[in-house]
């Protein structure tokens, strides 16, 4: 059963991580769009930046997952006898999609807050003009907003898990 738990876990993992990779490359085409597809896209700090706007909260939401998914292995492990495998994959799947989805709605709340404080402005030019101050803001806004609805995000991952009935005599 050991082994069960250490594949769930490290395809979950993986799956999560390459989905949201393939989003955030989705991400940057869009903000690269603009420029001429034979010419030279020069990475600069400010798209690094950006990179760690969109990977940074995933992954703090992917590590709460990951650990509550260990403990969900472990409950569905415990009640379901006819089919485990079957539980444990389609967890995993719900897990990853609700970090995914959480990481995407954390990123665009940060940008409405961000538009609040400092009205409205392009992200693409401020990337293009190495406005670093700018990207740190909203890397501290979504990382805030990330560690302050930790809790609530926990919640909604355990309203998933199977509930263990203990035996009163």
């Amino acid at each position: 059963m050991d082994t069960i738990k250490t594949t769930a876990m490290t395809v979950f993992g993986l799956f999560s991580i390459f989905i949201y990779l393939f989003i955030i490359q989705l991400f940057m085409r869009k903000l690269t769009s603009k420029l001429k597809a034979g010419s030279e896209i020069k990475i600069n700090a400010s798209y690094a930046l950006m990179f760690i706007i969109w990977f940074l909260p995933f992954i703090i939401l992917n590590l709460t997952t990951v650990e509550i998914f260990e403990n969900t292995i472990d409950l569905i492990q415990k009640t379901e006898k006819q089919n485990p495998q079957k539980e444990i994959w389609k967890i995993g799947i719900i897990f990853s999609g609700l970090a995914i989805f959480w990481s995407v709605l954390f990123y665009y709340i940060s940008r409405g807050l961000v538009w609040l404080f400092f009205g409205k402005s392009k992200l693409r030019n401020e990337v293009e003009n190495n406005n670093y101050s700018y990207l740190l803001i909203n890397l501290g806004i979504i990382t805030g907003l990330i560690l302050i609805l930790l809790p609530v995000f926990e919640m909604i991952l355990r309203f998933f898990q199977p509930e263990l009935k203990l035996l009163y005599y």
